[in-house]
């Protein structure tokens, strides 16, 4: 199998009933986002340029991978790279570098008008991490326990639960002012420092007297996942976050994850009543509401692992090394 030779082919009609064969190889039917197993829904997102995909097929034209590129942030000039999976029975070919090569040969392209390319490597191997900064990528942000372990076919971590680290490599300069809270300025300034340059405002307002706070969201069931993104900050702040936080533990939320829009000038007073509810850093997400966003957590129902978390890069062992910390005060009462 080390001497197949592979080619890389969009995904259409005529094989796009190959990508759920694939998916099934490694997640059974449980993989949360449901259109991989649907070919006529997997072709309306890439019809409506919502998704690019890409598949590996070997010298008899059977699936040995697969690769993508969509939407998920509310700035769709934003993509992000993601769901490479490779058929266990070619696990030990070439396979693998020839779907990550697709982000950068132009078998998927997020174009000149892109404002830059997101990547979620898991936190389970170093495949993705590497490539991701080897491809000069920088990593921004790590999401504890955001994907259900067992879902892995084969995953020997031990861990119930697998972390994500965000990577972002950057095509163009922002056009949006951003507010960076005190408490969090020493480690977002170096997560800024290898993109473009930023335009820092020093003035923070209080939470508005009026408005409500305006949100969009992704709740991933199957995986106990929810991600709330927040365009702006209402009076509503306070009960928002509480609300939001009493709703997860109704769902059985683990990761829940909350994403500001760092142009709003209340962003550290929103921070702080998120701490207040045991919201921790998670990292930066540059350019997600085209403006950048600031990534806050929780892990609900039970404990990180973190001795199950593989990490490539110093950036993204410094940023899990300053949640922890946050972590620790924040549980023994002395974070602020």
């Amino acid at each position: 199998m080390s001497d197949a030779v592979f080619s890389l082919v969009p995904v259409d009609r005529g094989n796009a009933a190959l990508v759920g064969d694939v998916f099934r190889t490694a997640y059974g039917d449980s993989f949360p986002v449901a259109y991989v197993y649907h070919p006529d829904a997997l072709l309306q997102e890439i019809s409506q340029g919502r998704l690019a995909a890409a598949l590996a097929l070997d010298g008899e034209n059977r699936a040995a991978g697969y690769v993508s590129m969509f939407k998920n942030a509310p700035n769709q000039n934003l993509w992000e790279a993601g769901n490479l999976v490779v058929v266990p029975d070619y696990k030990q070919t070439d396979v693998s570098s020839l779907l990550f090569a697709a982000y950068f040969n132009g078998v998927l392209s997020a174009g000149e008008t892109s404002d830059g390319l997101l990547g979620e490597a898991v936190c389970c191997h170093y495949f993705t991490q590497v490539g991701n900064i080897k491809s000069g990528a920088s990593d921004v942000a790590i999401e504890l326990d955001q994907l259900d372990g067992p879902s892995f076919i084969g995953n020997r971590t031990g861990s119930a639960r697998v972390s994500c680290v965000l990577g972002f490599l950057e095509y163009n300069a922002p056009d949006r002012p951003i507010y960076i809270p005190p408490i969090y300025a020493p480690i977002l300034e170096k997560l800024l420092q290898p993109l473009q340059p930023r335009t820092v405002l020093h003035d923070p307002a209080p939470l508005p007297a009026i408005g409500t706070t305006r949100r969009d969201e992704r709740y991933y069931a199957s995986v106990q996942t929810w991600k709330i993104f927040i365009y702006s900050i209402g009076a509503d702040w306070q009960d928002f976050a509480a609300g939001v936080l009493a709703e997860a533990k109704r769902r059985g939320v683990v990761s829940l994850q909350i994403i500001l829009n760092m142009a709003c000038p209340q962003l550290d007073a929103a921070v702080q009543v998120l701490k207040s509810h045991g919201f921790f850093f998670g990292g930066l997400a540059p350019r997600w509401f085209g403006s950048d966003g600031l990534l806050m957590q929780q892990v609900l129902g039970q404990e990180t692992e973190y001795e199950h978390i593989k990490l490539y890069s110093a950036t993204a062992k410094e940023i899990l090394a300053w949640i922890q910390a946050e972590r620790s005060a924040m549980s023994t009462g002395t974070g602020t």
